[in-house]
């Protein structure tokens, strides 16, 4: 992780300041006050340990909102998992999806989840994934990258996702707070490392509750989804 940020160094170093300097830019966080050490602190994966578990919740489908089954992984399992459903051919509403997050009955409300298990960020604006594959990867860093249902070869839509080697608390609305604000500075320091355009990382999935779909293709003629 520290060779992470003394490898972009500058890129680390200016995130903060535009994420405070920033005011009118809907996409940062005018009123962040971690440094970017704070923040990658927090959302510290395990270096070279992508066989440790870490738990996500899945559901059946969409409209599935009350019997999530809590799913201890491993970026290995997890990965088999993401490419098998994307193999299949299932609209949006009827795939499977799944949150990086332990929730105490079940349920995707705001105040039954307990703890976010991983970052995710999601490339909806376009953008390949090879400068954020190459910068983890030379770290032995515990990764899963994966195409969106909804990818084309004119429009890359893909996810990151990256485990943390503890839980993060989010009970409390403090620790909501908390969460949301480094969620939009790390997707801002991410994006920078990625090299990403326009939008970068989606600022709008910070919430602790935030549900994705599997990869999955729409019709016989699209591809299996790249993991």
């Amino acid at each position: 992780l520290w060779s992470l940020m003394h490898n972009h160094v500058e890129l680390f170093a200016i995130a903060p300041r535009i994420v405070r300097n920033t005011n009118n830019d809907p996409l940062l966080v005018p009123e962040a006050k971690e440094p970017a050490t704070e923040v990658l602190e927090a959302l510290a994966s395990p270096l070279g340990t992508d066989g440790l578990p870490f738990i996500v919740t899945n559901w059946d489908h969409l409209s599935d909102s009350g019997s999530g089954v809590a799913c201890p992984v491993t970026l290995d399992v997890l990965a088999s998992w993401v490419k098998e459903k994307g193999s299949l051919v299932k609209i949006k509403t009827q795939a499977e999806i799944f949150g990086a997050f332990t929730t105490k009955d079940g349920s995707r409300r705001e105040d039954a989840v307990q703890t976010v298990n991983a970052l995710v960020l999601d490339c909806d604006w376009g953008g390949d994934w090879e400068q954020l594959h190459s910068a983890l990867s030379k770290l032995w860093f515990g990764f899963l990258l994966y195409q969106s249902p909804s990818h084309t070869p004119e429009l890359p839509k893909w996810r990151c996702l990256i485990p943390f080697d503890r839980p993060f608390e989010v009970r409390t609305p403090d620790d909501r707070a908390r969460w949301e604000n480094l969620y939009l500075i790390a997707r801002t320091v991410f994006g920078v490392v990625a090299q990403l355009t326009l939008g970068g990382f989606d600022h709008k999935v910070n919430n602790p509750e935030r549900i994705w779909i599997v990869a999955t293709r729409p019709n016989h003629e699209t591809p299996p989804r790249e993991v």
